[in-house]
């Protein structure tokens, strides 16, 4: 069996780990971890895949140095085809834990201390008068 990174321009779903054996593809899983359905039992050469309830795509591809490159597309819009490849690796690539992107994009906030004013109203539920500001001089 051996072991392919797939990537594709325009459609990420695509971008992930194939394996094949003797131009068979035997697995398919794109980089957020979800396994391609209809692929297992396909020619490399021209194969479906879909990912849980997601779109199904249609790759053709010929043999291409040590790997395959050819076009794929969501098969309902078959007028845009994007390039597709795989190149063989040796090193087996981790798919990216689903919430990557979530924790990319939220920030720890830090502790700070309350105002006293805030304080005050807090302490008695709502009931407490707001503490004075220092006077101006």
């Amino acid at each position: 069996m051996e072991t392919y990174i797939t990537t594709c321009e325009n459609i990420p779903d695509l971008d992930g780990v194939m394996e094949a054996t003797n131009g068979i593809v035997e697995s398919y899983t794109n980089d957020d971890g979800d396994n391609g359905s209809e692929a297992k039992g396909s020619p490399v050469s021209d194969f479906k895949v879909r990912f849980g309830q997601g779109r199904k795509y249609h790759i053709k591809s010929k043999p291409y140095g040590s790997g395959y490159k050819g076009k794929a597309n969501n098969e309902k819009d078959l007028l845009s085809e994007e390039t597709w490849v795989a190149t063989a690796t040796t090193k087996k690539r981790k798919p990216k834990p689903k919430s990557a992107a979530a924790k990319s994009k939220v920030k720890t906030a830090k502790a700070t201390p309350k105002s006293k004013t805030t304080r005050a109203k807090t302490a008695v539920k709502g009931k407490a008068k707001p503490v004075k500001s220092a006077k101006k001089k």
